[in-house]
């Protein structure tokens, strides 16, 4: 132990003379340590660590399959539900949520507020405690007697003031009074980002029809059953339904951890990231040892007269190991705080597509994680430089000169040079890939004409407005509001928007063919009103666009999108032809128009069928989205009090929500993957520097070290050209060596990358020549100041020096 205290007091000695060395390797080693704590800390809180529920590996979702029609997810009608929940042997508790819209009002302006529509024992599925109050009632019989509300944390601060005498009072939901009997714990939202929670116990019209897929269904496994048998008897319980209705294979029932169905898609994202920064510590790893490697060459005396007054060549080894830790140690301190820095900046900015982002944060994990991989790093990059302590004899050094350096660390350390480039070089060519992905992506049309467009969503409340007739005469007098708005062209209104992802899934019967046995051919089906086509900027490729004329009493209409011409009329005009809707009603509509698919799941998603009804035949909705189109030049967002005033002009108790431009829709709906493509840019960037400072670096060292050569070569008439030749043809020598294994790696190592890239080849040559020739531009200027300063030597200078 005492050998150990002199070592870290002798290491921190050394350390403190050398500060420019010390501040190079700590920074270079918080880049990278800072990194990867800050990626791993986002991996932990999104990936790893248990979700904010008691016992949350029991918590599950179910879903409803429908293979033949290619839907592996959907959503589970009422009726299902319930005999799911009746028949099933492996689940505490089930419970079904859907989402609703209602109007907050009594306490201030009208407000539109989200709501969780729960059936009793949710929050008990959950394991949810109030934190005033209780949750809603877990029996259906008590849960149906009365209205309550469960309110959530941010709106029990925002609209009533933390007013600890909440719990009690009534407040006014469309028009209705209900009881608030609890507040929610802060940060409790589940999966919908509700307001508030209102109970709903299923009426017997709700479980008629199994093809009513509307609601989302948790549930509770059993202590002691394990997910896989929970999904052997649900899967037993859909063939059994399958039978029982004549169905047989066109059913069945997914069930999905709730963790991996919370995450989706994004752990992927996440792992990759991983392995990129985990990249930049190797190249940061490289980076230092070569610099160690120098400093072991400047050594080499001291070394060499320690080893003459007695210390052994272990303990010299121990003594270089002991100063990588402490760097690595002293690097990884700076690394946390740089990733605690980072974290922040993450919150604040809250980028779409990240789940549990609040959750993020540096745990005692976290901290664990930082010190294996600050020692890792230090035995990494210290252990090699540690093994090449000198061993000579104090004699053979003193006649050499101090600092000469051996070959074999000469060598060692180019090599560790050409490793960093070509690290570096899979990082760019990946991030290089990554980017040009992105731009693929955002040349995709996505239909519609997003610039100048606002939008607004507005619900109903069934009180108010219980026929579809009153719905429809709404609608109207405030699409006439909006046009009267200064700036407005043109207003129109739909019931689920672009790239929202919301749509209504209906079957579809084509006039003359014999309808499919067992689920039906189908299409996303929505309603609409004059003019939306061109409030959004769709194309019109064949026939018209809906029109007055088309009203409740006259001849049945639809438009349908190119998907749905090509995919059931190939080959033959669509226009004229007849399609019914069963879900909307049982008489054919003939086919009046023609519209450009839009990209409704992402741009990423191919376009599906759709079809298009006039909202005055089939005002099925009290939630609609109004699209806006303004007039060239002028700001959407600028419209919203005008906004707001026209729907209160025509009913003062109504609010509208979710008012936003459909190009921030259209932006957030890649905002995850420009993030992804930010990061790993940086990433790769940073990878950039480290490798041009390490070339800089071997240079200034080989200069340094060949000063008598070189001032030798000018005394004997060389010229600055062939000095400034020299140096730069001895840094592209790396780079280039370094180049070319980094292309063979990232040959292969970027296949990997094919399912996350779009429109581009992981293999595409223009980004690996692109990159390759940046690098070697790069590696030529890192070159040059020591070249540079090479070519300017002073000949007697040097030769008086040696």
């Amino acid at each position: 132990m005492e050998s150990l205290i002199q070592d870290l007091k002798f290491s921190l000695k050394v350390l403190w003379k050398r500060p420019v060395f010390t501040i190079a390797a700590v920074v270079t080693l918080a880049l990278g340590i800072g990194a990867n704590s800050a990626v791993f800390s986002v991996i932990h809180g999104v990936l790893l660590s248990p979700l904010p529920y008691p016992q949350s590996e029991q918590l599950v979702m179910l879903w409803q399959s429908l293979p033949e029609a290619g839907v592996d997810e959907a959503p589970v009608s009422p009726l299902n539900f319930t005999d799911w929940r009746e028949q099933n042997q492996v689940f505490e508790e089930m419970a079904a949520f859907s989402v609703a819209s209602f109007t907050l009002q009594g306490t201030g302006d009208p407000r539109s507020v989200r709501a969780g529509w729960v059936t009793p024992g949710f929050f008990q599925v959950l394991g949810i405690q109030a934190s005033q109050g209780r949750v809603l009632r877990a029996s259906a019989e008590e849960a149906g007697a009365a209205n309550e509300v469960v309110v959530s944390y941010p709106l029990w601060q925002s609209r009533f003031g933390s007013d600890p005498g909440l719990v009690g009072k009534t407040i006014q939901l469309d028009d209705k009074s209900y009881e608030v009997v609890g507040v929610a714990p802060p940060g409790f939202e589940f999966l919908i980002d509700a307001d508030l929670w209102v109970p709903r116990v299923f009426q017997p019209q709700e479980l008629l029809e199994r093809m009513d897929l509307s609601q989302l269904v948790v549930a509770r496994v059993r202590d002691g059953v394990s997910v896989q048998q929970a999904r052997s008897n649900m899967e037993g319980i859909a063939q059994r339904m399958a039978a029982d209705f004549g169905m047989q294979g066109q059913w069945g029932i997914r069930v999905i951890p709730l963790r991996d169905y919370v995450v989706g898609d994004v752990g992927g994202s996440l792992w990759v990231l991983f392995g990129v920064v985990a990249f930049v510590l190797l190249v940061a790893c490289t980076n230092v040892a070569s610099l160690l490697l120098a400093r072991a060459a400047e050594r080499e005396k001291e070394f060499a007269m320690r080893q003459a007054l007695g210390a052994g060549r272990w303990r010299l080894v121990r003594q270089t190991l002991t100063e990588s830790i402490v760097l690595a140690l002293v690097g990884g301190v700076s690394g946390l705080l740089l990733a605690a820095a980072s974290i922040a900046a993450l919150k604040s900015l809250r980028p779409a597509g990240i789940p549990r982002i609040d959750e993020i944060q540096m745990d005692p994990v976290v901290l664990v994680f930082t010190l294996l991989v600050a020692v890792a790093t230090g035995l990494i990059f210290g252990l090699l430089p540690a093994l090449q302590t000198p061993n000579a004899k104090l004699s053979e050094v003193m006649k050499e000169g101090m600092g000469s350096g051996g070959g074999g660390l000469k060598n060692l350390r180019s090599a560790f040079v050409i490793v960093e480039i070509a690290l570096a070089l899979v990082l760019l060519i990946g991030a290089g890939l990554t980017v040009r992905s992105f731009q693929q992506l955002q040349k995709v049309d996505p239909g519609f004409r997003p610039a100048g467009t606002l939008t607004a969503d507005i619900a109903l409340p069934d009180g108010s407005y219980p026929s579809g007739p009153q719905q429809l005469n709404f609608f109207d007098r405030l699409k006439q509001e909006m046009e009267r708005i200064p700036k407005v062209q043109d207003v129109a209104y739909i019931t689920s928007l672009p790239l929202s992802g919301r749509e209504e899934q209906q079957g579809v019967i084509i006039e003359g063919r014999p309808p499919t046995p067992g689920v039906p051919d189908g299409a996303g089906m929505d309603s609409v009103s004059p003019g939306y086509f061109q409030a959004m900027g769709i194309d019109l490729k064949a026939g018209r666009t809906f029109g007055p004329q088309d009203r409740a009493d006259s001849l049945p209409v639809l438009i349908v999108n190119e998907a749905f011409a090509r995919h059931y009329f190939p080959g033959d005009e669509a226009l004229g032809k007849r399609v019914m809707v069963p879900g909307v009603s049982e008489e054919y509509r003939e086919i009046v128009g023609v519209v450009a698919d839009i990209k409704r799941y992402g741009l990423q998603a191919e376009a599906r069928e759709e079809v298009y009804v006039p909202y005055a035949q089939h005002s099925f909705d009290r939630q609609v989205s109004f699209v806006l189109r303004t007039e060239a030049g002028a700001d959407p967002l600028g419209l919203t009090d005008e906004l707001r005033q026209a729907v209160w002009a025509v009913d003062g108790t109504q609010a509208i929500a979710g008012i936003t431009t459909m190009a921030e829709r259209f932006a957030d709906s890649t905002s995850q993957r420009r993030f992804n493509t930010l990061l790993i840019s940086l990433a790769a960037g940073l990878a950039l520097v480290l490798a041009v400072l390490g070339i800089h670096g071997v240079l200034a060292y080989f200069v340094s070290q060949r000063r008598r050569e070189i001032g030798l070569r000018v005394a004997l008439g060389a010229q600055q050209q062939d000095v400034l030749t020299l140096i730069l043809k001895r840094g592209l020598e790396l780079a280039g060596v370094g180049v070319a294994i980094g292309v063979v790696a990232a040959f292969f190592l970027t296949r990997f990358m094919s399912s996350v890239l779009y429109g581009i080849d992981a293999t595409d040559p223009l980004t690996f020549f692109g990159v390759a020739l940046l690098f070697l531009l790069a590696a030529a200027i890192a070159s040059l100041l020591p070249a540079r300063r090479a070519a300017r030597l002073d000949p007697l200078v040097a030769l008086r020096t040696e």
